[in-house]
């Protein structure tokens, strides 16, 4: 059998002027560890005869398998133009970026044995009251700074260290890689397919589309809840304080930043998403549950709707629509990246793809509004923001100031607070301390377990 060719073809997303190019990789690995992993990558370029050029030798690296091996790329290099290049041998040698060094790069945790700090391990099952503690060791307001975001549901989800210093006000975040993302918006997308041939009504798909399964990864955050209809509960589980109709979305955001993102536009393409994705479920789902119950033996309902499920998610990972509406919204995600805090003492750094690692902010002592209304869009969750912010993309922020209990005099104690993704929030920590947590408890002065007197305490933090 003859090995299978591949070849590029460009693309020109609506709304943005630059060329992208779209290819399978000769080389490369899926999720599912199919060969021929889809790699959409931007070129930098608007000219369409650049574009063109570039595409023309990826494609001569595609039709070649002498290239396809990453001894090869000094070959390449001397004949093909560098961004090609870039693209094709990108992480054809998996490459891990610790985001933890990143973070201590830009801002280091001081310690007790040469800096007199104490590091502090919060502890505790979602909703615990973990980081309504922290509020109050730092001293924000949970009415007008909002910082750390509370909530009745699963909040955090990344790694939140507070450095309470005398220092100038600074922040370092990073974020999720774009391969990452991608994976959980193709769960997403075969979420909202199902929902679809179920027949479920549209808001219920599209809250499927924008919300993940395991509720850890909200896009709504970042695209907003598109149109929805008058009796929707699209967002009953975000932030539970909005009841004060005073405090605003311009509280957190200067106005012109709230104006700058075209949500009209963001929920055209989440309406026209939801309408292809009803129209896929129709043209694929008959068919193949015609198939599965053709070849089933056993009669068993529950056998037939799990392997049904396992075959549509199967069947949706090599369907273009599906590609493109992921195309659509990984477009509409990096345009609020462009809505980034950027002033003298701001700094994205990006990977050679243009994807953002971190991003760094610094600023005077005195301006700590204009400080925490720069990182309200990396760690709110409040719902007139939602378009706007970047936090389920957020794997890590770590931030340093003269925050201050109020109920201090002003002394303000010499402390590093480590907070995190509450105990039980994923079943695998539902009865045991995870291995990531397990190493920080090792490496910390000291643990503060928070648990609710509500009811009984839980299997996790007993193991805690």
């Amino acid at each position: 059998m003859s090995e299978r060719r591949y070849s590029a073809s460009l693309s020109q997303s609506q709304g943005r002027s630059g060329f992208s190019i779209i290819f399978r990789h000769p080389a490369r690995r899926d999720a599912a560890d199919k060969p021929g992993v889809r790699v959409r990558r931007g070129l930098g370029t608007r000219d369409r005869v650049e574009a063109e050029r570039l595409r023309n030798e990826l494609n001569e690296i595609l039709g070649r398998p002498r290239y396809h091996t990453p001894a090869a790329r000094a070959d390449a290099e001397h004949r093909f133009d560098s961004r090609v290049v870039e693209i094709f041998y990108d992480k054809m040698i998996p490459e891990q970026i610790n985001f933890t060094q990143v973070r201590e790069r830009a801002i280091p945790l001081p310690n007790h044995e040469h800096d007199g700090y104490h590091q502090v391990l919060l502890l505790g099952t979602t909703g615990a009251g973990k980081t309504t503690l922290v509020r109050q060791l730092t001293g924000t307001d949970p009415a007008t700074e909002r910082f750390p975001s509370t909530s009745t549901a699963r909040t955090t989800v990344h790694d939140i260290e507070i450095v309470l210093d005398e220092g100038p006000w600074r922040a370092i975040v990073t974020f999720m890689s774009s391969d990452e993302l991608r994976e959980y918006l193709n769960e997403c997308i075969s979420a909202a397919v199902l929902a679809a041939w179920r027949g479920e009504r549209g808001d219920q798909v599209l809250r499927r589309l924008l919300i993940h399964v395991n509720q850890r990864h909200r896009f709504n955050y970042i695209l907003g809840n598109g149109p929805q209809p008058a009796d929707s509960d699209f967002d009953e589980d975000d932030e539970d304080d909005e009841d004060d109709e005073q405090r605003t979305a311009s509280s957190l955001f200067d106005g012109e930043d709230i104006d700058a993102v075209d949500l009209d536009a963001t929920n055209r393409v989440l309406d026209r998403s939801v309408t292809r994705l009803r129209e896929l479920a129709q043209a694929v789902g008959a068919q193949l549950r015609s198939d599965i119950e053709d070849s089933d033996e056993t009669g068993d309902r529950r056998v037939l709707d799990e392997e049904f499920e396992d075959e549509l998610d199967n069947l949706l990972r090599d369907d273009e629509t599906v590609h493109s509406i992921a195309d659509e919204l990984m477009d509409e995600i990096e345009k609020r990246f462009d809505l980034l805090p950027r002033n003298a003492g701001t700094k994205i750094n990006r990977t050679k793809q243009g994807w953002p690692v971190a991003w760094e902010g610094r600023w005077d002592t005195d301006d700590r509004d204009g400080f925490l209304k720069a990182i309200s869009r990396f760690s709110s969750n409040f719902a007139p923001l939602f378009g706007r912010l970047l936090t389920p993309l957020v794997n890590g922020m770590r931030v340093a100031g003269p925050f201050c209990p109020t109920w201090t005099d002003g002394r303000q104690p010499r402390l590093v607070l480590l907070d995190g993704e509450g105990l039980g929030h994923t079943p695998k920590s539902s009865a045991a301390v995870s291995t990531s947590v397990s190493e920080r408890i090792e490496k910390t002065d000291a643990i503060l377990l928070v648990d609710s007197a509500t009811q009984p305490m839980q299997a996790a933090p007993i193991a805690a």
